[in-house]
């Protein structure tokens, strides 16, 4: 039997049979596994792995992070760009945990004192010295608890005040010998129980979190000598505003330590008052400016430049 021709001198039918032949050779590669549904993998017929890259990044401070890629690690300066890669088994101090669990510990701040000879640290709601050429630590505060906190924000002046992640409140003053701190007192703020999902195994986290017409926590600033034995930490005189009405804005050291200053606002935020007062016992305060709207609250101010 002889097979037709085309008008071009093909054979269609043999033509027709190299293409079915040619797709049968093929076919496998282009075969599809048929995408899971959602009853496979409640039923667990099939087993999805999703890839995790094997990358880690930790911030040690506002400069230098931790990058782990293959089991090897490299500390980066972000400003430099220089990397130095870190040998096997050595231990690198990271910083304080963020968000909700640093809050929870209220601890694990150092800072270092601007000579470097002191180390200031938080545990438990209070604040401890040690002497770096000794080695030997002593506390600054002892009344801190669950609700006192000494150089730790609440939830209220982390979240809303200082901005979140800030966590610690405390300062150094420049000659290094005093310590700036605000004492928070959570008594009066109703607690709630809130439900962290993130992590695999779920903890029960409980804050300090004030509606709106509730008590504040109360804030004091103090002020201590962290370079002698048996200084006690003086309180700054804020009885010119009403405990349950004030905010504690912003504080800090005038480049020669000698004046202590701060910000104080109403829980409005409809004013704004800078102060002075004496680094060494808190007193003699003196109103340097004062701030006021009556269309809409005052932002608070970072700390003042000295020319």
């Amino acid at each position: 039997m002889r097979l037709g021709r085309g008008a071009g001198g093909e054979d269609p039918l043999l033509a027709t049979a190299l293409v079915t032949f040619a797709l049968a050779l093929v076919a496998p590669v282009f075969a599809q596994t048929p995408r899971p549904t959602v009853d496979d993998l409640l039923e667990n017929r099939v087993r999805v792995a999703f890839p995790v890259p094997d990358a880690g990044v930790s911030w040690l401070d506002a400069k230098t992070y931790k990058r782990t890629s293959g089991g090897k690690s490299v500390l980066k300066d972000v400003l430099t760009g220089k990397e130095s890669p870190l040998e096997e088994g050595a231990q690198v101090a990271l910083p304080p945990p963020s968000g909700a669990a640093g809050r929870r510990r209220r601890s694990g701040a150092r800072a270092d004192s601007p000579d470097g000879k002191w180390k200031l640290v938080t545990s438990g709601g209070n604040l401890s010295v040690t002497e770096v050429a000794t080695d030997k630590t002593r506390p600054l505060t002892t009344d801190g608890s669950e609700k006192i906190l000494n150089g730790v924000l609440d939830w209220v002046y982390d979240e809303e005040v200082y901005g979140r992640g800030s966590r610690f409140s405390f300062q150094w003053s420049p000659d290094s010998k005093r310590v700036a701190f605000l004492r928070i007192d959570e008594s009066p703020v109703k607690f709630f129980t809130l439900l962290d999902h993130l992590p695999r195994e779920q903890d029960a986290e409980v804050y300090g979190y004030p509606l709106p017409g509730d008590p504040n926590p109360k804030v004091e600033l103090l002020v201590v000598d962290a370079t002698r034995e048996a200084s006690v930490p003086v309180k700054v005189d804020l009885s010119k505003y009403p405990e349950a009405d004030r905010l504690l804005v912003n504080f800090g050291f005038s480049p020669d330590g000698a004046k202590l200053l701060y910000q104080v606002q109403n829980r409005e935020q409809t004013f704004l008052d800078l102060w002075s007062a004496d680094a060494n016992t808190g007193g003699n305060p003196k109103l340097l400016i004062h701030e006021e709207s009556s269309d809409g609250w005052v932002e608070r101010t970072s700390d003042p430049t000295f020319l």
